[in-house]
Order: structure tokens, then C-alpha cells, then sequence
């Protein structure tokens, strides 16, 4: 099982996330279909979120050790090449 392989760090408690209710596509898409247009719109509601700190440490534990072509998205703020960046 994928879990036997890897530990992955526990959700935190992420009450009151200002992406509640978006379409999730402006944070998880990839390639072409993630436009510079949604990034910066992912980027603009994560700027104004309570736990935004909470959810870029999450993405950051969780993508320890992975390679930057693994890591995909915006979390916390910071969009994939970011996060691999931060973490070096």
C-alpha cells in the first residue's frame, strides 16, 4: 500500500480556508490548462487566507524529498516551482 511507502504528515485543521468554494481547478490544474490567469487568482485568494501558513507548511512536509517535476499546483501561496525552490 502507498502508505506502507511513505509517511505523509496529518492534515491540519484548516477552518475558514478562503479557497472555500472556488473551483479547485485554479489551484490543482496543470500544463496549459493552469494559465498564468488562475495563478495569479489562486495567489490574490491565498494572500487574503487565515491559513494559508498552515496549508504552504502541509504542502512543504508532504512534498519533502520529491523531485520538482513531482509537485504540482498552489498551495499556500507558492506554485509548484516555489515550493521546490523554498525547500532547497
Amino acid at each position: 500500500m502507498l502508505a506502507d511507502l511513505y509517511s505523509f504528515p496529518e492534515i491540519p485543521d484548516l477552518t475558514g480556508y478562503a479557497c472555500e468554494g472556488h473551483d479547485t481547478e485554479i489551484w490543482t490544474g496543470s500544463g496549459a490548462r493552469h494559465a498564468a490567469q488562475y495563478e495569479a487568482t489562486a495567489k490574490e485568494i491565498c494572500g487574503a487566507c487565515p491559513v494559508r501558513q498552515a496549508c504552504l507548511d502541509h504542502a512543504m512536509a508532504t512534498e519533502r524529498g520529491m523531485r520538482p517535476l513531482d509537485r504540482y499546483g498552489i498551495y499556500g501561496g507558492l506554485n509548484a516551482t516555489e515550493r521546490a525552490q523554498a525547500a532547497k
